[in-house]
């Protein structure tokens, strides 16, 4: 112990960080017993979170979009988003190899599948065809949808419904959320009493320096 102290080896960052959570096991997490949160308070968190624990609705979404570019005219891409809308309309088990064949989208590898989305939408794609999408019924085709991006056809193959899960059934979750705000809290208010008693410089400079 001595030579490792000697050496400086209480110094790594790694070396620290167990020392901090061996801290922070004994002095915080520890004095939190679980079978003090009594059914009551995770019945009220429960409550008052409860569109938390809601699985929401969420529509599968496939999209085929053609670009207006310097080579193709609006007319020219609004033309054949509407042959390509009139063969999925035929046949939509084509879509698949109609948006690897023609859609400019960046699901296009993908069969221009964009997978289960919520109302609130998905990163990269115009919310215009979110909500085009939600109005759908299963196995509906769209009429061609126009935004910034160019002329779509949007395929919706399966729909999710709206669930509400009970107290009983997420009672585990509850009471996992439950301890972590416990958790938290014990954490800020100790690590609170430590820095009043503490003497804390702060290197901005470094602080900027810091990759997360």
């Amino acid at each position: 112990q001595q030579e490792a102290l000697r050496q400086g080896i209480d110094q790594d960052p790694k070396i620290r960080k167990m020392m901090v959570n061996t801290l922070l096991k004994r002095d915080v997490y520890g004095t939190l017993d679980p079978d003090e949160i009594t059914d009551e308070e995770l019945r009220a968190y429960f409550e008052e979170h409860k569109e938390d624990f809601v699985v929401p609705e969420k529509v599968q979404i496939k999209r085929i979009l053609v670009k207006v570019s310097g080579d193709v005219t609006p007319e020219q891409a609004r033309s054949s988003a509407e042959t390509i809308r009139d063969q999925v309309v035929a046949d939509p088990s084509q879509f698949k190899r109609l948006a690897q064949e023609s859609s400019q989208g960046p699901y296009a590898r993908r069969g221009g599948d964009l997978g289960f989305v919520g109302r609130k939408g998905k990163p990269g794609v115009d919310q215009t065809i979110i909500d085009a999408a939600f109005e759908m019924e299963k196995g509906d085709v769209s009429d061609i949808i126009e935004n910034d991006e160019g002329f779509s056809v949007i395929y919706v193959p399966n729909k999710r419904d709206r669930v509400e899960r009970t107290f009983e059934q997420m009672r585990g979750s509850v009471l996992r959320k439950v301890k972590s705000d416990r958790y938290n809290d014990l954490h800020d208010n100790y690590v609170g009493t430590l820095r009043e008693g503490a003497k804390v410089e702060i290197d901005d400079t470094a602080v900027a320096a810091h990759e997360y």
